[in-house]
């Protein structure tokens, strides 16, 4: 006759200290969230896609050194493009980049991004790009030196 193994804990030996039993904590594996599948995203997205399409759009602009640059689009009426319009209104009315980050609290750096990020929305909406999207995203060419 066989005898099967015990399932019960067995005591644990002490060396002097009391023996405490401290729940494991999970692994960084277990924590993290798991992703969406690949094919969850369109493959492509049509010429001519309507406005709220683009917001799917992943836009980059590639790099002089070759890596890209990811550039945000803001859609139409969302309260980062609206912040963004304000600012850009303020440069074309004539204030410097440095006048207009100290009013608005923000950096140089972070204006400058919103007036490009207006721009980039414009002629978003204005189609420039329909024709270059490719696995649903586009790829912007290096910009020219502006120094």
């Amino acid at each position: 006759m066989t005898t099967k193994p015990s399932t019960q804990a067995q005591p644990t030996p002490t060396t002097g200290k009391a023996a405490t039993s401290a729940p494991k904590k999970p692994t960084q594996t277990a924590q993290r969230a798991t992703k969406a599948p690949a094919s969850a995203k369109p493959a492509s997205t049509p010429a001519g896609a309507a406005p709220q399409t683009w917001a799917d759009v992943k836009f980059y602009r590639l790099r002089k050194v070759g890596t890209l640059r990811h550039l945000p689009y803001f859609a139409p009426g969302t309260t980062e493009r609206k912040e963004a319009e304000k600012v850009a209104a303020l440069i074309v009315k004539g204030k410097s980049v440095a006048d207009v980050a100290a009013s608005t609290g923000r950096s140089a750096s972070s204006v400058r991004r919103m007036v490009a990020a207006v721009q980039l929305a414009h002629e978003v909406e204005a189609g420039d790009y329909a024709d270059q999207i490719k696995d649903g995203k586009v790829v912007l060419p290096a910009r020219e030196e502006t120094k």
